[in-house]
């Protein structure tokens, strides 16, 4: 059996690689969508308030697998794919939007 995965070789290897540089561009939305949110609370709430909401998004949102939200670009990369088409800017940062809405209801 020793030598089947290659020596000193993590099992997945180098896919483990390509998912991380996948999740870039969807991770990259996060901060400015943080602060769209903390953008549309009122002026008068404090700092303070804002600060944990801020941190509360990050704490439960960011950082887990992110399956369900990276799910939605390559599903949309996919179909659109299927279709013949190609994915605009526009499209992609939707596609994003749409994922981290799905891991904000999920958390």
């Amino acid at each position: 059996m020793a030598g089947k995965r290659g020596a000193g070789k993590p099992a997945g290897g180098s896919p483990a690689k390509k998912e991380k540089s996948a999740s870039e561009p969807f991770l990259n939305v996060f901060d400015q969508l943080v602060e769209d949110v903390i953008g549309e609370l009122d002026d008068d709430i404090p700092e303070e308030a804002k600060a944990y909401v801020r941190r509360m998004c990050v704490y439960t949102c960011k950082g887990g697998k992110m399956t369900r939200g990276l799910t939605v670009g390559m599903t949309l990369e996919a179909m659109l794919k299927h279709k013949g088409e190609s994915t605009s800017e526009e499209l992609t940062l939707q596609g994003h939007v749409v994922g981290w809405g799905i891991e904000w209801l999920q958390a």
